[in-house]
């Protein structure tokens, strides 16, 4: 898009604003309208101007460069990853770096230096294969770099605030590495509270994948408003109820004083958004209002950033306010009312966490293509623990930060999460009850939202025309998704997949696959990465996975010879 029309954009958002102003009648009524228009072209301008371009730099595939570390990432069995920034003839540019464990962990105090081999971030092959290339494109990030041999650490450097704030934050992560707590328990501390999930293992994360309670292991608005609460409690029993105000700022200073100092996260800053905005209505004496909140928060996080409407942590945290907005009162209301308070306020989360499972279900459906009917009592059992498990957490992370290890308190500890840990992996053991490479389509995730609307308008009354409006919008899903189904299995085609240095085909007939692969192939990884999201697109379950013998050139289908080297 040129600059040009970048600015027409712009023109038409405040020329649309003008005129909402207008008490024309005509303008009056198509003021809702309007305003939709400027927003918009305000958000296509805001995200144009903010798009990252690749930087303009010759690069060879092997090259001595210096870097500093910006962001540790993920690790695993052998290697442990690292956003950096690389530096090469007075120009700098972010990429992820790939380290073999085998060398020390690198900290921000320093600069380095190695021999790196690096390359361009390439597009998927297919429609079906995750694009790493855009997802990186979002973040400013246009290479991927891996460095095999021994790293030279340069010299120190002179740290800014916030690297300071960054290397503070690794020296508590490593005083809780180095406590008496267990491995597991350690790795759940640091990822429940300083949003470090870097070192923790891969039966654990799937654990919490297939039982549908990731989220927890995710800073969030849960996280947040628990730790939020916590405060605010302490502050008022220190505070005279006069002082409430007071109580509130010092709260929100305190939650923006935690997320700076476990990254800045962006869930963790959308969530200290949308808790600030709600709690600026107390402040202003005025009564809350939670979607004049969520819009304002929404509003400001976009404002400074547009390519966080694509981010999936933003759609789920606000499906999820959207969904407690509309469909936890009507859920309260069909529960039979206790006199007992205990009882009041469990019923409560309850229906807090099914309202928020169902608002968010099309989207996790639509973007990890699965779901257990476990996860919904998973969470309905897990979720009213949450507050205990956090606060402990918190307050246990707050201990080993200020060197204080006791041993019976770290054995508690251990054996509370190590026993929450064997309940979820229960729960992820139970296989009939997981649904996995489910495919949907955007008219599928928009009939699915619509379900949920109808849905919260049936519980609120009981009537034929809600009860219609909601049979119908299932009917019509199912029609949809059959009719999505009929046309997928109606085709037929034959695909060459590349997964890493191999490269084989798989061979699609109506509603059945045949995949060629070369004997001794990594057959479990090529089942994740390529066969899995291959038939979860097609839309496919019958499927026969057929090896060849390496020294096998190419192979013939249909009279036509097709390269497997």
């Amino acid at each position: 898009m040129k600059f040009s029309q970048i600015y027409t954009l712009l023109f038409i958002s405040f020329l649309s604003l003008i005129l909402i102003f207008f008490k024309h009648i005509y303008i009056q009524n198509l003021r809702h309208i309007l305003l939709i228009i400027s927003v918009f072209c305000l958000g296509i301008f805001l995200f144009k101007i903010q798009q990252f371009d690749p930087p303009k730099i010759s690069l060879n595939k092997k090259e001595n460069l210096s870097f500093i570390l910006d962001k540790k990432l993920n690790s695993t069995e052998k290697n442990r990853r690292y956003e950096v920034k690389f530096f090469k003839d007075k120009t700098d540019f972010n990429a992820v770096l790939t380290i073999p464990k085998t060398h020390s962990e690198i900290d921000f105090s320093h600069f380095y230096q190695g021999e790196v081999y690096i390359q361009k971030t390439e597009p998927p092959y297919a429609d079906f294969i995750f694009n790493y290339q855009k997802y990186l494109a979002r973040k400013n990030i246009f290479y991927v770099a891996y460095l095999p041999k021994i790293l030279k650490q340069s010299s120190e450097r002179k740290l800014s605030f916030l690297e300071k704030i960054k290397g503070e934050r690794l020296r508590i992560l490593d005083k809780i590495s180095r406590s008496s707590l267990t491995e597991k328990s350690a790795s759940f501390l640091k990822g429940i509270i300083l949003a470090d999930r870097t070192e923790m293992d891969a039966e654990t994360v799937s654990d919490f994948q297939k039982s549908g309670l990731i989220h927890l292991l995710a800073i969030s608005g849960t996280h947040i408003g628990i730790i939020f609460g916590v405060v605010f409690f302490i502050f008022l029993k220190i505070f005279p109820k006069r002082f409430r105000s007071q109580a509130i700022i010092l709260s929100l200073v305190f939650i923006w004083c935690f997320a700076l100092f476990i990254g800045l996260g962006n869930s963790v800053v959308r969530s200290c958004i949308m808790i600030s905005t709600y709690m600026i209505y107390f402040l202003l004496r005025r009564k809350p209002d939670l979607l004049h909140a969520l819009s304002l928060a929404g509003l400001i996080i976009l404002i400074a950033s547009p390519r966080e409407i694509f981010d999936v942590g933003f759609q789920l945290s606000f499906s999820a306010v959207l969904g407690i907005y509309w469909l936890r009162k009507p859920i309260l209301n069909k529960i039979p009312r206790s006199k007992y308070k205990a009882k009041r306020f469990i019923y409560g989360i309850l229906a807090v966490t099914f309202a928020a499972q169902i608002s968010t279900l099309p989207l996790v459906i639509f973007y990890f293509h699965q779901f257990s009917f476990i996860s919904i009592f998973a969470n309905l059992l897990i979720i009213p623990l949450a507050e205990i498990i956090i606060t402990f957490s918190l307050f246990l992370a707050i201990l080993l930060g200020l060197n204080f290890n006791n041993l019976y308190l770290n054995s508690f500890y251990d054996l509370v999460i190590l026993n929450l840990l064997k309940l979820i992996h229960w729960f992820a053991s139970l296989d009939f009850a997981m649904n996995s490479n489910i495919d949907v389509k955007i008219p599928e995730i928009i009939l699915l939202i619509l379900i949920c609307y109808f849905l919260g308008n049936l519980l609120r009354k009981q009537s034929w025309k809600n009860s219609f409006y909601f049979s119908f919008s299932i009917l019509l899903f199912i029609f949809v998704r059959i009719l999505l189904n009929f046309n997928e299995n109606k085709k037929s085609e034959i695909v060459t997949h590349h997964y890493f240095k191999s490269q084989f085909l798989s061979i699609k007939k109506d509603e059945n696959v045949i995949f060629l692969i070369p004997e001794n192939s990594q057959l479990p990884k090529i089942e994740k990465y390529i066969i899995n999201p291959y038939l979860t697109v097609r839309r496919c379950k019958n499927y026969k996975v057929k090896v060849y013998q390496k020294n096998i050139n190419f192979v013939q289908v249909d009279n036509k010879k097709y390269s497997v080297k």
